[in-house]
């Protein structure tokens, strides 16, 4: 069990928890996929798309056979940085670049790395 600022979730809640957060990730890539004009910003959208439906995938299978094992970075720490004083983005236009697509895909990863 995990427990963070008086939660306690179990394993299988928990790995539910990042299933649906890893659902909801793909959801805004795929919908801001759709928005934005840039080529560069379309390219790096697509790229994390397929990262967090190939993680959710992983996640799914630990679900299924109730151990983390095969998910070999999950074993480790995860450095952070706190980056929402730098590049706090919860929204992107369709005329974003590649780089305000690349802090809005950086914040997103940086709420499932909280979780």
């Amino acid at each position: 069990m995990t427990t963070k600022s008086e939660v306690c979730y179990t394993f299988e809640t928990a790995l539910d928890m990042a299933i649906s957060m890893e659902e909801r990730c793909y959801r805004a890539y795929l919908n801001t996929l759709r928005l934005v004009k840039d080529k560069a910003a379309q390219s790096l959208l697509k790229d994390a798309a397929i990262e967090v439906s190939e993680h959710k995938q992983k996640l799914e299978i630990a679900l299924l056979e109730g151990s983390v094992q095969h998910l070999q970075q999950m074993q480790k720490e995860v450095p952070i940085m706190q980056l929402d004083t730098l590049l706090k983005q919860e929204r992107i236009h369709a005329d974003a670049t590649a780089r305000e697509a690349l802090a809005y895909i950086i914040h997103m990863k940086k709420n499932s790395i909280d979780f």
